[in-house]
């Protein structure tokens, strides 16, 4: 099974890079960024680094990053395609329908690993007031390893619900992004452990068309929100800086 990951890992990288035509070279960016999860819930107290690579365009969207802490390793790749068949325009905005897919793998130091396969159908509206909605429902596969318990009870499979909404708005340099959802690039809980995430950037264009971002973010973790009282599972406070080219 974890040979299966690291195959569709590599399959989507190989991918997300064979855009020659224009499909996802419209727009690239490098960003990385520090957080630190505050003293609420079971993460707490914990600094984490990160680095991301995307790439993005008319039709296609893609994005590689990977996660440390002292204790986790992750490792993600995220993919969206929308074709042109299924956009719909109109006078100052349009409408798209899409798939897309996520490989996640992740290492708890000796403890236990996990890997998780996303399937996932998206809608996209783009409005030319700078507005974004995009939304994703979709299925996804857990596989995860306890290694003390492995000999035991062996590998631990399970299916799960997966649903996003993120709203994105942009006032010349300044934006402002807020999501919610069954998971983000790094987390992956069975549903319904939801993450809420508020975020605001400031973008500096550069003279040679390329442009720096920074920013910060407040992310919310709850644990079981719905079948039971919720339960604050984690706050968690991002610094983020991004190079777009």
């Amino acid at each position: 099974m974890r040979r299966f990951f690291i195959f569709i890992l590599i399959f989507f990288l190989l991918r997300a890079g064979a855009f020659p035509l224009g499909v996802m070279t419209e727009s690239r960016f490098f960003s990385s960024s520090v957080a630190y999860a505050g003293r609420h819930g079971y993460e707490r107290g914990v600094p984490m680094a990160s680095a991301e690579f995307g790439a993005a365009g008319e039709r296609a969207e893609g994005i590689f990053g990977v996660q440390v802490t002292p204790e986790v390793f992750d490792l993600s790749l995220d993919f969206e395609f929308y074709p042109g068949l299924l956009e719909f325009r109109f006078d100052d905005s349009s409408v798209s329908l899409g798939l897309g897919g996520i490989c996640h793998l992740q290492r708890q130091s000796d403890i236990a690993s996990e890997g998780d396969l996303i399937f996932n159908t998206n809608f996209r509206f783009l409005s030319d007031t700078n507005f974004r909605f995009t939304g994703q429902l979709g299925y996804g596969f857990k596989r995860s390893e306890i290694y003390a318990l492995y000999d035991d009870i062996g590998a631990i499979m399970d299916r799960t619900l997966v649903m996003t909404v993120s709203f994105d708005k942009r006032w010349g340099n300044l934006d402002l992004h807020f999501s919610a959802g069954s998971h983000n690039l790094y987390r992956y809980p069975l549903f319904v452990s939801p993450i809420y995430d508020l975020g605001v950037g400031y973008t500096f264009e550069g003279l040679d068309g390329n442009s720096l971002r920074l920013g910060g973010e407040f992310e919310v973790r709850f644990s079981d929100e719905f079948t039971t009282a919720p339960y604050v599972g984690g706050v968690l406070f991002r610094l983020k800086a991004g190079y777009f080219f």
